[in-house]
């Protein structure tokens, strides 16, 4: 368990920067379909 807990940040710290480019990714898909 404490493993999990450890982990648990730098997953938070890696999934930002995607969380991200996926949104822009999504706005920009928005953009070509109106």
């Amino acid at each position: 368990m404490p493993s999990i807990d450890v982990e648990s940040p730098a997953l938070d710290l890696k999934e930002q920067p995607f969380f991200l480019s996926f949104s822009l990714i999504q706005s920009l898909v928005s953009l070509f379909i109106f």
